[in-house]
């Protein structure tokens, strides 16, 4: 269940953020986890093509087995060898990933306290069961918007953001809080 307490007016923001349970976080990290590695698993799916044709020219050119082995043989199937390593250490990575999420998740079911997310015009707090933290807007380098939901980024990945999901917000909330992000950071596309 998530509370949302509204206090905006003209000219100071509030937004308050309540969930009593982080269920949806596990879908928000497997979200921020595709972004963060999409370009990357894309190259990946290049390099084991690319590789993939490099080898096949190399076995319909080659007269016999001892031909086959070559240069062109050599980087075809060292592309798709690395192409596999890449992919089961990402895979990996993100079975790790999640699973730390999903632990989380258990953590705060048994904790029982909320979590709450308070944006205001100097800047935002998180606080959970174990973690409070004050950022001021300067720490958010930009913003993105991805579907319904609305990254505030520190750095260049997208694994170190907090995420707002357009459903915990009312409609005017949400909008404000992109009004003000387009006024003071960079949209990342």
């Amino acid at each position: 269940m998530t509370s949302i307490l509204p206090a905006l007016d003209d000219h100071n923001m509030e937004i308050k953020i309540v969930k009593e349970n982080i269920s949806d976080i596990l879908g928000k990290n497997r979200t921020k986890w595709y972004l963060a590695y999409k370009t990357m698993l894309f190259a990946i799916i290049v390099y084991a093509v690319v590789g993939t044709v490099i080898l096949t020219c190399s076995a319909v050119t080659a007269k016999n087995a001892d031909d086959f082995w070559g240069l062109g043989s050599t980087l075809g199937g060292g592309l798709i060898f690395l192409s596999i390593a890449f992919l089961s250490y990402i895979y990996k990575g993100k079975r790790k990933y999640v699973e730390n999420t999903r632990l989380a998740i258990k953590r705060s079911e048994r904790e029982g306290q909320n979590t709450e997310i308070v944006l205001k015009d100097d800047g935002v707090t998180f606080k959970d069961f174990h973690i409070y933290s004050e950022w001021k807007w300067s720490v958010f380098t930009h913003y993105m918007l991805y579907k319904d939901y609305l990254f505030l980024m520190m750095g260049n990945s997208v694994l170190n953001s907090l995420v707002i999901q357009k459903n915990e917000l009312s409609v005017y909330e949400f909008d404000e809080l992109v009004n003000f992000c387009k006024g003071h950071l960079y949209l990342k596309k």
